[in-house]
């Protein structure tokens, strides 16, 4: 069964090739079916079994690990490590051959405090060179134009929400950077003349909310127009070029880990550039999030 990894390189990304003292690799494996007592018995079994193969030596220091396991996610932490990769890879083939139907992994590099705390994120280096453009005319032209630094990728605030039982609040969890290499994530959406929408539009819409339902398992969220009418997209039109506006809840693209949440920012980017590709469409994905996501797409032809 294949599954998402987050980022898209996973294990194999930069940010895991040596990890200094002071870093450490927090990963969430998130799979389809509820993790009961037997199944958490068959995972500790099988990470006991993963730590005591493994060459810890080769890997360059003496692990310790943070686990935990809630409803249908393992969380695993590993310190004092500086070469992680391959037993990670090694770790995740395991886990993919466990029946619970591994979904996704989420891969975040950490600085560690002198008191092993996990601290701040270590960042997608190719997102180094973003810029936040001040002026909507250079942010828009900079958008499509791959010569010039590209604008800034995503800019919010972290979320804080209540548990259910009003008890608790847990802050959001963010992982590295959006990025993605082939397609430009560009924070921000751009002032347009909205048209009535076309039966192209209806297509799209139709096409997106099939997408929605290959990488959204369970209840994927709904697209929204700008009057909250499900499955419809708006046309918008600016400086000669055509695109299509959606809005989604929030809600419906969170996965709870234990102590925390985090919103499936990058499974949604993952989804747009199939979509753009299959489409045709110009490689710029413009999104914010506020009460809703809204996301622009855009045609790659200008009048």
């Amino acid at each position: 069964m294949s599954y998402i990894s987050i980022p898209e390189a996973g294990i194999n990304h930069a940010n895991f090739e040596r990890l200094a003292k002071n870093e450490c690799i927090d990963m969430m494996f998130n799979f389809a079916y509820y993790l009961d007592e037997d199944a958490a018995a068959l995972l500790d079994k099988l990470l006991n079994l993963w730590i005591n193969k493994t060459n810890w030596k080769e890997a360059g220091g003496k692990p310790v690990f943070i686990t935990e396991i809630q409803e249908n996610i393992l969380h695993l932490a590993i310190t004092n490590v500086r070469s992680p990769q391959k037993a990670i890879r090694m770790l995740v083939f395991e886990l993919q051959r466990v029946p619970l139907g591994l979904e996704s992994v989420y891969f975040c590099g950490r600085k560690v405090s002198r008191k092993g705390r996990m601290e701040e994120v270590l960042q997608e280096p190719l997102t180094a060179n973003q810029v936040v453009y001040n002026d909507e005319q250079a942010w828009w032209d900079a958008s499509f134009d791959w010569e010039k630094a590209p604008p800034i990728s995503e800019q919010v605030e972290r979320v804080i929400a209540t548990t259910a039982d009003g008890q608790s609040q847990l802050m959001e969890k963010r992982g590295m950077r959006l990025y993605l290499d082939d397609c430009r994530i560009v924070y921000g959406t751009a002032g347009a003349e909205v048209f009535s929408r076309n039966n192209y539009c209806t297509s799209i819409a139709t096409y997106l909310t099939q997408l929605f339902g290959k990488y959204f398992h369970g209840f994927p969220p709904k697209l929204l127009n700008k009057y909250g009418d499900p499955d419809h997209v708006d046309l918008l039109i600016r400086q000669g070029r055509q695109g299509y506006r959606f809005r989604l809840e929030p809600a419906l693209l969170t996965v709870n880990y234990p102590k925390t949440f985090r919103f499936k920012e990058y499974e949604l980017m993952l989804l747009l550039r199939e979509a753009i590709q299959t489409l045709h469409l110009s490689p710029v994905i413009h999104w914010t999030r506020d009460e809703y996501y809204e996301i622009n797409l855009w045609e790659s032809w200008v009048y």
